[in-house]
């Protein structure tokens, strides 16, 4: 089973991306509105996610520091939501155009 994290400021995203995840029987989701840095070190560290999707606009952690944080486990996948454009920026993989729904399952995958 694969361990996704969705961390976002606003409820209304991260409750769509659960919402829409939530469906797939091999996640394992966990969702957590996050306001500190060392508070989101600390749930990464402990959920240990395969996955983790974040909102482009999360303004809590500096992309470069996350990704250097992030190079201590690197089993993990991330995934940045740029909503507005219908884009997921896949860090070391590829950018991904989102049309539908099951595109972003794929992707998660």
């Amino acid at each position: 089973m694969k361990r996704v994290l969705v961390i976002c400021e606003g409820l209304l995203i991260g409750s769509g991306i659960e919402s829409i995840l939530s469906r797939e029987d091999d996640l394992l989701l966990m969702h957590n509105v996050l306001t500190t840095e060392p508070a989101l070190k600390k749930e990464i560290e402990s959920f240990r996610p395969d996955v983790i999707i974040i909102d482009e606009n999360l303004n809590i952690w500096d992309l470069s520091r996350l990704l250097r944080f992030l190079k201590r486990v690197p089993a993990v996948r991330l995934m940045i939501l740029a909503v507005h454009e219908n884009r997921v920026q896949i860090i070391d993989k590829q950018d991904v155009l989102i049309n539908e729904l099951a595109d972003f399952v794929n992707e998660v995958h």
